[in-house]
């Protein structure tokens, strides 16, 4: 990552620049029209309970791995319960 310059290091601490950045937004668009792809035919309604009821399973997988209240959030900030 340093190699693309998407990162700098000083001392013991990593730092994203402005084109790590772009990289990470570039690859949630992609994430993005693939998860559309994927959820092809299925209602919004159950859409969401798709993701209420993964989000659930993930909540369990970090509990077993006892993972600390702040690591139990989506790449958007919410809860996983």
């Amino acid at each position: 990552m340093r190699d693309r310059n998407y990162i700098r290091t000083r001392q013991d601490v990593a730092t994203i620049t402005a084109e790590g950045e772009q990289a990470i937004a570039s690859l949630w668009a992609v994430q993005e029209r693939i998860e559309e792809e994927l959820y092809t035919g299925f209602t919004s309604a159950e859409r969401e309970q798709l993701h209420a009821l993964l989000h659930r399973v993930q909540g369990n997988a970090l509990r077993l791995t006892g993972a600390t209240e702040s690591q139990n959030r989506d790449r958007k900030g919410h809860e996983i319960s």
